[in-house]
Protein backbone atom coordinates (compact mmCIF):
# COMPACT_ATOMS: atom_id res chain seq x y z
CA UNK A 1 0.00 0.00 0.00
CA UNK A 2 1.40 3.47 -0.54
CA UNK A 3 0.08 6.88 0.41
CA UNK A 4 -1.20 9.38 -2.46
CA UNK A 5 -2.75 12.58 -3.54
CA UNK A 6 -3.22 14.40 -6.58
CA UNK A 7 -2.19 17.95 -6.29
CA UNK A 8 -2.07 21.24 -8.39
CA UNK A 9 1.61 22.57 -8.61
CA UNK A 10 1.58 26.26 -7.24
CA UNK A 11 4.10 28.31 -9.45
CA UNK A 12 6.79 29.06 -7.49
CA UNK A 13 6.22 33.06 -8.00
CA UNK A 14 2.91 32.84 -6.48
CA UNK A 15 4.64 31.39 -3.15
CA UNK A 16 7.33 33.81 -3.16
CA UNK A 17 5.06 37.02 -3.07
CA UNK A 18 2.47 34.82 -0.69
CA UNK A 19 5.17 34.80 2.12
CA UNK A 20 6.62 38.24 1.09
CA UNK A 21 3.23 38.83 2.32
CA UNK A 22 3.14 36.99 5.52
CA UNK A 23 7.17 38.73 6.41
CA UNK A 24 5.64 41.82 5.76
CA UNK A 25 2.79 41.04 8.71
CA UNK A 26 4.89 39.56 11.03
CA UNK A 27 8.79 40.05 11.16
CA UNK A 28 8.82 36.29 13.32
CA UNK A 29 8.79 33.89 10.36
CA UNK A 30 11.75 32.19 12.13
CA UNK A 31 9.15 31.35 15.40
CA UNK A 32 6.60 28.95 13.13
CA UNK A 33 7.66 25.79 11.56
CA UNK A 34 6.16 26.58 7.94
CA UNK A 35 5.84 23.98 5.37
CA UNK A 36 8.76 23.85 3.02
CA UNK A 37 7.94 26.01 -0.33
CA UNK A 38 8.82 23.15 -2.05
CA UNK A 39 5.94 21.24 -0.49
CA UNK A 40 3.51 23.75 -1.14
CA UNK A 41 0.26 22.58 -3.59
CA UNK A 42 -3.26 22.49 -3.69
CA UNK A 43 -4.50 18.95 -3.03
CA UNK A 44 -7.41 18.31 -5.40
CA UNK A 45 -7.80 14.88 -3.98
CA UNK A 46 -6.28 12.92 -1.29
CA UNK A 47 -6.49 9.62 -2.31
CA UNK A 48 -4.91 8.08 0.93
CA UNK A 49 -3.70 4.52 0.73
CA UNK A 50 -3.95 2.51 -2.31
CA UNK A 51 -2.75 -0.78 -3.75
CA UNK A 52 0.50 -0.50 -5.81
CA UNK A 53 -0.98 -2.30 -8.56
CA UNK A 54 -3.81 0.33 -8.59
CA UNK A 55 -1.31 3.38 -9.42
CA UNK A 56 -0.75 2.67 -12.97
CA UNK A 57 -3.51 2.07 -13.56
CA UNK A 58 -5.13 5.64 -11.73
CA UNK A 59 -2.38 7.21 -13.49
CA UNK A 60 -3.54 6.19 -16.98
CA UNK A 61 -6.88 7.07 -16.39
CA UNK A 62 -5.66 10.25 -15.29
CA UNK A 63 -3.16 11.30 -17.94
CA UNK A 64 -6.10 10.32 -20.60
CA UNK A 65 -8.72 12.79 -18.63
CA UNK A 66 -6.07 15.53 -18.00
CA UNK A 67 -4.85 15.60 -21.43
CA UNK A 68 -8.06 17.37 -22.89
CA UNK A 69 -7.63 19.71 -19.76
CA UNK A 70 -6.71 23.33 -20.17
CA UNK A 71 -4.80 25.33 -18.23
CA UNK A 72 -6.36 27.07 -15.33
CA UNK A 73 -6.40 30.77 -14.91
CA UNK A 74 -6.61 31.31 -10.84
CA UNK A 75 -6.72 33.81 -8.48
CA UNK A 76 -5.73 34.34 -4.92
CA UNK A 77 -7.90 34.94 -2.22
CA UNK A 78 -6.96 35.24 1.17
CA UNK A 79 -5.30 33.80 4.61
CA UNK A 80 -7.42 32.14 7.07
CA UNK A 81 -7.06 29.49 9.55
CA UNK A 82 -8.98 25.99 10.47
CA UNK A 83 -10.19 26.09 13.80
CA UNK A 84 -10.55 22.95 15.77
CA UNK A 85 -11.64 22.83 19.31
CA UNK A 86 -11.66 26.96 19.20
CA UNK A 87 -7.98 26.56 18.20
CA UNK A 88 -6.24 27.46 14.86
CA UNK A 89 -4.96 24.51 13.41
CA UNK A 90 -3.73 24.98 10.05
CA UNK A 91 -2.70 28.17 8.51
CA UNK A 92 -4.00 28.99 4.67
CA UNK A 93 -4.15 30.77 1.71
CA UNK A 94 -7.28 30.26 0.37
CA UNK A 95 -8.01 30.23 -4.06
CA UNK A 96 -10.97 32.30 -5.18
CA UNK A 97 -13.57 29.90 -6.51
CA UNK A 98 -13.01 29.08 -9.77
CA UNK A 99 -15.79 26.86 -11.62
CA UNK A 100 -13.42 25.33 -13.89
CA UNK A 101 -11.25 24.00 -10.81
CA UNK A 102 -13.90 22.47 -9.11
CA UNK A 103 -15.28 20.64 -11.81
CA UNK A 104 -11.62 19.51 -12.02
CA UNK A 105 -11.55 18.26 -8.41
CA UNK A 106 -14.70 16.28 -8.88
CA UNK A 107 -13.37 14.79 -12.45
CA UNK A 108 -10.49 13.97 -10.57
CA UNK A 109 -12.92 12.31 -7.24
CA UNK A 110 -14.93 10.97 -10.21
CA UNK A 111 -11.75 8.91 -11.99
CA UNK A 112 -10.54 7.84 -8.47
CA UNK A 113 -13.39 6.92 -6.73
CA UNK A 114 -13.63 3.49 -9.24
CA UNK A 115 -10.21 2.15 -6.86
CA UNK A 116 -12.55 1.87 -4.08
CA UNK A 117 -11.91 5.05 -2.81
CA UNK A 118 -14.68 7.19 -1.20
CA UNK A 119 -16.07 10.06 -2.47
CA UNK A 120 -15.18 13.59 -1.10
CA UNK A 121 -18.46 14.29 0.63
CA UNK A 122 -17.39 18.01 1.80
CA UNK A 123 -17.71 20.95 -0.63
CA UNK A 124 -14.28 21.44 -2.39
CA UNK A 125 -12.52 24.69 -0.77
CA UNK A 126 -8.84 25.54 -2.75
CA UNK A 127 -6.62 25.98 -0.46
CA UNK A 128 -2.69 25.65 0.29
CA UNK A 129 -1.56 24.61 3.53
CA UNK A 130 1.29 26.87 5.00
CA UNK A 131 1.46 26.22 8.54
CA UNK A 132 0.21 23.06 11.07
CA UNK A 133 -0.47 24.85 14.57
CA UNK A 134 1.09 22.55 17.10
CA UNK A 135 0.12 25.09 20.16
CA UNK A 136 3.53 26.41 20.94
CA UNK A 137 3.12 29.24 18.97
CA UNK A 138 2.80 32.76 19.83
CA UNK A 139 -1.11 33.16 19.28
CA UNK A 140 -0.75 36.59 18.83
CA UNK A 141 1.89 36.69 16.32
CA UNK A 142 -0.46 33.82 14.46
CA UNK A 143 -3.30 35.89 14.18
CA UNK A 144 -2.07 38.58 12.96
CA UNK A 145 -1.44 36.67 9.59
CA UNK A 146 -5.54 37.11 9.43
CA UNK A 147 -5.24 40.79 8.92
CA UNK A 148 -2.95 40.56 5.72
CA UNK A 149 -4.84 41.66 2.47
CA UNK A 150 -4.30 40.56 -0.85
CA UNK A 151 -4.42 42.76 -3.75
CA UNK A 152 -5.45 41.17 -7.13
CA UNK A 153 -3.29 38.32 -7.94
CA UNK A 154 -3.84 36.03 -10.60
CA UNK A 155 -1.46 33.23 -12.38
CA UNK A 156 -1.75 30.18 -14.60
CA UNK A 157 -0.80 26.59 -13.75
CA UNK A 158 -0.28 24.14 -15.35
CA UNK A 159 1.10 20.99 -13.59
CA UNK A 160 -0.78 18.43 -11.62
CA UNK A 161 1.02 15.15 -10.12
CA UNK A 162 0.37 12.40 -8.60
CA UNK A 163 2.46 12.50 -5.35
CA UNK A 164 3.16 9.43 -2.69
CA UNK A 165 3.52 11.06 0.83
CA UNK A 166 5.92 9.09 3.20
CA UNK A 167 5.33 10.32 6.47
CA UNK A 168 8.41 9.92 8.54
CA UNK A 169 9.22 11.63 12.16
CA UNK A 170 10.66 14.68 10.49
CA UNK A 171 7.10 15.18 8.50
CA UNK A 172 6.22 14.08 5.19
CA UNK A 173 7.97 13.59 2.29
CA UNK A 174 6.09 14.07 -1.04
CA UNK A 175 7.50 12.28 -4.45
CA UNK A 176 5.60 12.90 -7.15
CA UNK A 177 5.05 9.28 -9.46
CA UNK A 178 3.73 10.91 -12.24
CA UNK A 179 3.61 14.78 -13.74
CA UNK A 180 0.43 16.27 -15.58
CA UNK A 181 1.24 19.21 -18.07
CA UNK A 182 -2.23 20.35 -18.54
CA UNK A 183 -2.40 22.34 -22.23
Amino acid sequence: MIRTFVALEIPKEIIDFSFQKIEEKINALNNFKWEPKSKLHLTLKFIGNIEETNVEKIINELETYLKQVSSLNLSLDKFGFFIKENKPKIFWLGLKENDKLSKLASEIDEIISKYGIEKEKRKFKPHITYLRVKGNEDLTQLMKLKEIFLEEKNFTANKIHLFKSDLLKTGSVYTSLKEFQLK
